[in-house]
This record gives C-alpha cells, structure tokens and sequence, in this order.
C-alpha cells in the first residue's frame, strides 16, 4: 500500500509528537486535505469484501476527521467510489491515537483520485503515522 498525491491533495513527510508521519496539506479553495491510500492489487482488488483499516493518528485539534472508500454499491446519495465509512471526533490530547473503520463491500478498484482505493480527509491539522489493512 502507498500514499499518493492526488490533484486535488497534497501531502508531506514530516515529524510530530515525536514521530515521523504524513500531514494532509488543506486545498485553499476546499479547506479540507486528503491522504490517498492504494492497496496493492495482488493483496486486494476489484471485490466486495469486509475490510477493516485501523489509523494512528496525531489527535491534533478539534476538527474530525472520516474515511471514504471505493465500494462494491454505493450507499445513500453517495459514488461508490467515495462511500463514507464514518468519522473520529478529536478532542486535542497531542498524543498519537488509533482508530478502527469498518468497510463494507469494499471493492478497491482504483477508481478514486490517482487510482486510490480509500482517503481520509479533514477540514483541519491531519497527522498519520501508521495505516493497516485486513479482511474482517
């Protein structure tokens, strides 16, 4: 799995709290920053499948942060290719947290911004240090 930069996001290396992570970077005219994940095609691809991604996380702020993925069926007035999976609420702690979604009928088709499976995306500060995948 890779971290991509999409057209409509940018992202940079950094550290935080003592650890390296990703820093979505706010598109000006959205105010919201994306990070883009691809999971490999060998591992997962084209299916409708029960996944589940846990996220470490800077809680950094007030401002939550969700997960939108590219799904088997599109769920209520949503694409497919960007169904919500749910969202964090921070509470400003400065520490590193984690958190689990749960994808249901998760396709990872590529079929999102630079061929990216699943984003997240915040209207403020978002620092990840660690992304895992599994079938649940």
């Amino acid at each position: 799995m890779c971290c991509s930069n999409a057209a409509a996001s940018a992202a940079r290396v950094t550290t935080a709290a003592g650890a390296t992570c990703v820093e979505a970077l706010s598109n000006q005219q959205e105010g919201v920053g994306y990070l883009y994940f691809d999971v490999r095609d060998d591992v997962a691809f084209d299916g409708d499948d029960t996944v589940e991604v846990s996220v470490e996380f800077l809680d950094e702020g007030t401002a939550p942060f969700w997960l939108e993925y590219d799904a088997a069926r599109a769920a209520q007035n949503t694409l497919a290719a960007y169904r919500h999976a749910g969202q964090v609420n921070r509470r400003n702690s400065l520490e590193w947290k984690a958190a689990v979604f749960r994808l249901d009928a998760a396709r990872f088709a590529n079929r999102q911004n630079n061929g990216a499976d699943f984003r997240l995306g915040s209207s403020g500060p978002l620092r990840v240090r660690r992304i895992g995948v599994r079938r649940a």
